[in-house]
This record gives structure tokens, sequence and C-alpha cells, in this order.
């Protein structure tokens, strides 16, 4: 064995394991066929309780202090109703 070279040892021309040139075709393929899969989804519309809890949000129009405010104050159902759920990061996903 050579001096200052270890046993198994990777070659110096070739990039580490785990790289990003190795993960960057991986990763691609994967958003590819997650869009592939979801496609026919893409022009529905909201359904069930979406359109109240989405589209009639007034907390969900704008990203200000006191929309951020209001979310964390109410419930996940407001302002149609004050339920026993809380859900301040499902409702700032939203926004």
């Amino acid at each position: 064995m050579k001096p200052g070279k270890r046993r198994g040892a990777p070659p110096t021309d070739m990039p580490p394991s785990g790289s990003l040139t190795t993960k960057l075709p991986a990763a691609l393929a994967l958003v590819i066929l997650s869009l592939l899969a979801f496609s026919n989804s893409f022009d529905g519309g909201f359904v069930l309780d979406n359109r109240g809890l989405i589209l009639n949000d007034p907390r969900l129009r704008a990203a200000t202090s006191d929309n951020l405010r209001l979310i964390l104050q109410h419930t996940y159902w407001w302002p149609t109703g004050e339920g026993g759920v809380f859900r301040p990061f499902t409702t700032l996903s939203y926004l």
C-alpha cells in the first residue's frame, strides 16, 4: 500500500457518495412523478368545507399583523363559528 493512502478510501476523481450531483436527478424525477400523479386534480375546485374555511375566511386575504393576531386568537372555524378545534399552523398555511 502506498504511504499516505488509507485502505478503502474512495478515489479522488469521483464525487463523494450522496453529493448534489447524484441526488439532483433523483429529486427531479420524484418531483416530475409527483406532478404527473396529481395532474388530474389541478383544475379541481374547492370541495366540501374548503369553501368556508379558505374562500370565506377574511383572515386569509393579506399577511398583516391584524390577520396573524386573529389567526392566533380564534379557532379553525372562525368567523362562521367558534369550535373546539385550534389549528393556527394549518390556517397560516392557507394564508
